[in-house]
């Protein structure tokens, strides 16, 4: 890896990504069901965004929400420790971090909306703070959580919304159950296949623009749990990650519907978040290399053929060059564009280019600056490097176009707060 600076994702680019605009958003005179029976009106300001393990969460322009509706307080309370909501968010706080909480005389009795509460004040890191709430509900042992974090000397500012989301808790309105209709005929199962080996790419997303990670496998057939249209109008195949690529790192797999034969339901197939999906990873268009060798800034696409599959990239000293600006995105929002050195933490002007030599081992792997680089089907090769913050990783995709020329993508992945996130960079890189 680069000698100079370790190239991990800043850890606030969750709380960064939050404040973009939400993929899904909800009005806040909806009510939001937020399961048991119960249902919540979000404050003026505020949008729904989705699950997020067990909550449900909601962001405004300077702060996020995980709501915790009745149920999931049962999944996540032991039996025996709901008794108050002192006892509940203890033992609350141990499933969500699997850990005990290392002092509970910490833990303040209030009340919301003339409802009993405990509530848990908190740093997070540096930059955040926030406050977990547990309010007993009217029924006996039954309790409603809020998780709000904001960044640091906000809270005073937006703690006055968990008042309100309390306030409104109401048993009207809340939305029936979504049990399947079972009246008509059950739907076929739809299956994908492929009979020649390292013919259909699986991606990290829907669409030809995202990163190749694998092939499918040859000879089984692979449930379809998704599809979804990309603004190309091709059609793509979510697949079970742990069937067909359990050694990835992706979040998702797709697969191109003209790329494999199809079995069974397939007409039938559930649209899956719209079209196109925004995945974890989002990878652009490498960056060009215009004629005098130097790389497009911008992260553009290049008109470059690619090189034939097996092509080694030569010998020698290589320079690569970084786009100036990179995608970002959390899982359930839209991805975002940031200049580079607001994904990278210490990134600084002298990351853009990086000069250094590369040896050829064999057919199946080069070495460059020292790290491996292992083939990976057709023209790629790819590296990874995990960091002792579990769900912390770098991956270098290498696409070869020829002996002296290469372009790809650096994706970053981490996990903050629950929330999966990740940085793409593209580059080009030349052989002098």
């Amino acid at each position: 890896m680069h000698n100079r600076n370790p190239w991990y994702l800043v850890l606030a680019l969750a709380l960064l990504l939050m404040m973009a605009a939400p993929v899904l958003a909800q009005t806040d005179a909806e009510p939001l069901d937020i399961g048991g029976g119960y249902s919540v009106t979000l404050p003026e300001g505020w949008t729904r965004v989705g699950r997020m393990g067990q909550g449900i969460l909601i962001v405004s322009s300077n702060a996020s929400i995980t709501l915790y509706g009745p149920e999931a307080i049962d999944e996540l309370t032991q039996r025996g420790m709901r008794g108050s909501p002192r006892i509940a968010l203890a033992s609350a706080y141990q499933s969500l971090y699997g850990v005990p909480m290392d002092d509970t005389t910490s833990i303040q009795n209030q009340r919301f909306a003339g409802m009993e509460a405990a509530v848990w004040y908190y740093l997070q890191g540096s930059t955040q703070e926030g406050v977990f709430a547990v309010v007993a509900l009217d029924e006996p042992t039954t309790f409603f959580a809020i998780d709000i974090t904001t960044p640091l000397d906000r809270l005073d500012t937006e703690e006055g919304s968990i008042g309100q989301i309390v306030g409104s808790l109401s048993t009207e309105g809340a939305a029936a159950s979504s049990a399947a209709d079972t009246s008509g005929d059950a739907v076929e199962t739809c299956f994908v296949s492929t009979g020649d080996a390292n013919s259909a790419h699986l991606r990290v997303g829907p669409g030809f623009n995202r990163s190749s990670v694998a092939f499918l496998p040859a000879g089984t057939d692979f449930e379809v749990i998704g599809q979804a249209t990309a603004d190309d109008d091709s059609v793509w195949f979510k697949l079970d990650k742990a069937e067909a690529a359990p050694q990835s790192a992706a979040s998702e797999i797709w697969v191109l519907s003209e790329e494999v034969e199809t079995s069974g339901g397939c007409n039938a197939v559930a649209t899956v978040g719209g079209s196109p999906i925004i995945p974890i990873i989002a990878a652009p268009p490498a960056a060009p290399e215009t004629q005098s060798g130097q790389a497009d800034a911008g992260g553009g696409s290049t008109d470059a053929a690619p090189a034939a599959a097996g092509t080694l990239p030569l010998g020698g000293t290589w320079t690569v060059t970084f786009a100036r600006m990179s995608n970002a995105s959390c899982e359930g929002y839209e991805n975002i564009t940031l200049a580079t050195h607001e994904i990278w933490e210490n990134w600084d002007e002298s990351d853009y280019v990086w000069t250094a030599s590369l040896v050829a081992n064999g057919s199946t792997s080069f070495t460059f600056d020292g790290d491996v680089y292992r083939y990976n089907g057709g023209n790629e090769f790819v590296g990874n490097w995990d960091f002792d913050q579990a769900g912390l990783n770098t991956y270098l995709y290498w696409h070869v176009i020829s002996p002296t020329s290469m372009n790809g993508t650096m994706t970053g992945n981490v996990i903050d707060g629950g929330v999966a996130c990740s940085g793409t960079t593209s580059f080009s890189a030349v052989h002098r």
